[in-house]
Formats: C-alpha cells, sequence, structure tokens
C-alpha cells in the first residue's frame, strides 16, 4: 500500500498495472523526503500522475520503459481537445517530465522519454484597460491638485508608478509640453503631455506643491509625507483605488491599468507601435505588441455593434 494513501485507510487497488504504482509510490517519497515539498503540492502531483497512469494503461503501456514521448504528448493533447485550461495542461505536462527524469536518474529507465517535450504555453494575459469616461470620473473625483496631476501623468502620459514617483522638478517641461523621465535600465525619454495635464501640473507645482513642503525644500515633484522625500508607490496604488470608489467604480485599477489605457488609446486612435514603443519606453516591441491584439478586439466590437447583419 502506498504511504501516501492516508492515515488510517486501506487504500483501493490503483486502476493501473503496479510498475506504475511502484514509480509513483518511489517519486512520491523522494518529493516529501529528499525535496521537502508541501503536502498539497506532493497531492497535486499525485492527482496528476494517476490520470497520465490511467491514460498510458488504456493505451497498451504497463511499465515506464515501455512510454515513448509520442505517448505523453498524445495525452496532453487528449486534454487539450477535453478543453482543459492550458495552465492545467502545463501543469501536467511538468508532473509527468519531472517522474520521468526521476526515473532516468534514478538508474529505472534508460533514457527520459520526456526530455524534449514541451508544456503548452499559456501567452501572455492582455492587460486590463480603463476607458477614457471612468478616468474622467476619477479625475472629477479629485478634490486636490496633486491627485489631479497623479491621474493625468499616469493615464495622459503612460508613465509608471516609479517613474511618476521618481520625477524631478528639472524633469519637468510644462511649457514646452513634456516630461523627461527615467525608466527601466536607467533610460530616459521625452514624454509628450496635452495642454490640459501640462496647465494642471502647471497649477499644482506653483500652488498646492509649495503648500505639501510644509517651508522646507524637496525636489521630487510629488513629495512624501510631511513634506519629506517621494512619494511612495504604495501611496499612489491606495490614492487610485480611493479615487476610483469615489468615482463609483466597481473595481479596483491600479498606477499601471491607467497606463494600459493611455496605449490602448492610442492603438485606437491609429497610432503605429514604434511610437507606443517609445512613449511607454519598452525596449521590445514584443512587449508593445499585445496591445495589437487589444486593438483587434476593439475593432470586432465595433464591428459588431455597428454592422447591420441579420
Amino acid at each position: 500500500m502506498s504511504r501516501f494513501a492516508g492515515p488510517g485507510s486501506i487504500a483501493a487497488p490503483p486502476p493501473f498495472a503496479a510498475p506504475w504504482a511502484e514509480a509513483l509510490d518511489a517519486f512520491l517519497v523522494h518529493l516529501d523526503l529528499e525535496l521537502g515539498l508541501a503536502r498539497n503540492t506532493i497531492e497535486a502531483y499525485r492527482r496528476d500522475l494517476e490520470a497520465l497512469f490511467v491514460y498510458l494503461g488504456e493505451a497498451g503501456r504497463t511499465d515506464p520503459s515501455e512510454v515513448r514521448r509520442d505517448d505523453v504528448a498524445a495525452w496532453l493533447a487528449s486534454l487539450a481537445a477535453q478543453g482543459r485550461a492550458a495552465r492545467t495542461q502545463a501543469r501536467k505536462c511538468v508532473a509527468a517530465r519531472r517522474l520521468f527524469r526521476f526515473l532516468a536518474t534514478e538508474g529505472q529507465l534508460a533514457a527520459d522519454p520526456t526530455e524534449t517535450l514541451e508544456p503548452p504555453k499559456l501567452g501572455r494575459p492582455l492587460p486590463r484597460g480603463i476607458d477614457v469616461d471612468d478616468v474622467l470620473s476619477m479625475y472629477r473625483a479629485c478634490d486636490r491638485d496633486r491627485d489631479r496631476s497623479v491621474v493625468a501623468l499616469l493615464f495622459g502620459g503612460g508613465l509608471r508608478v516609479s517613474e511618476l514617483t521618481g520625477l524631478r522638478l528639472e524633469q519637468v517641461y510644462a511649457e514646452d509640453g513634456f516630461v523627461r523621465v527615467v525608466g527601466k535600465g536607467s533610460k530616459e525619454r521625452a514624454v509628450p503631455i496635452g495642454p490640459p495635464v501640462a496647465a494642471i501640473l502647471e497649477r499644482y507645482l506653483q500652488g498646492e506643491r509649495r503648500g505639501l513642503l510644509r517651508g522646507g525644500s524637496n525636489d521630487f515633484v510629488f513629495p512624501g509625507r510631511g513634506g519629506k522625500g517621494a512619494l511612495t508607490r504604495q501611496a499612489v496604488f491606495l490614492r487610485i483605488r480611493a479615487l476610483a470608489r469615489q468615482a463609483g467604480l466597481r473595481w479596483d485599477p491600479s498606477p499601471h491599468t491607467l497606463r494600459h489605457g493611455f496605449a490602448t488609446s492610442l492603438v485606437h486612435g491609429g497610432a503605429d507601435l514604434r511610437t507606443v514603443q517609445t512613449l511607454l519606453g519598452h525596449a521590445d516591441l514584443r512587449t508593445t505588441e499585445i496591445y495589437t491584439h487589444l486593438s483587434s478586439d476593439h475593432i470586432r466590437k465595433s464591428y459588431d455593434r455597428a454592422h447591420p447583419r441579420a
């Protein structure tokens, strides 16, 4: 009986051949005693592998030595055909690969049949954007010029939250309509800001910001508590969430959501990806290409709304 059958219980005979049961038990002991994995993780491996063994048994594979790469690939394909999520397929693929690698390392197999087997690609989840109307509602909910400037720069300039909190006075050229930001890898870029954004930022700098300093000096555009240092990323996150709730939004956008909204608006407006890449400060165009999917979805929805088909 497997040591993982559960305390105080007598395990029913597994629905697969004894060689598989022995291999599974040895592998689970390895995960438990040698790798020290959590009990829930080990149980997940057990469930995934038992399903694999049942499939292999039905295919006539009664011993691990009989398995070929195509057998495991066919199992994964059957999961896809059942509509199992790519993440689930990938997890089960990892379980199979770890088992056969273990058996090969232990000398129970001449070679690992899954060595060249790649898990399904999970794909990159599409970011959630935000509608212009929702941003305007958040902007109207602001009762301070600092908050208005934060919302305007995140959505109107596409700044990262770290770029926003690290922004210094010497980087602001409101009269010329741009700010210089320092992004990832200490790369600097100029970000255009429209007249409305420049106007509210200038009003904040000349008015409310001076009160926040409490007579002290500070080079950061958005001083921290008591006028010291810089406003923290956490403070920006919390303020954006609070503004969303005051505006009546039924979900919690983040500063990054507003940045996505900036990029999506550009693409919907016809901006080319190279321009969007430059404005966002992406080092690789492939990172920016995700917005082509968002644009395609927008086009499809517009078509569905407007086309007078039967």
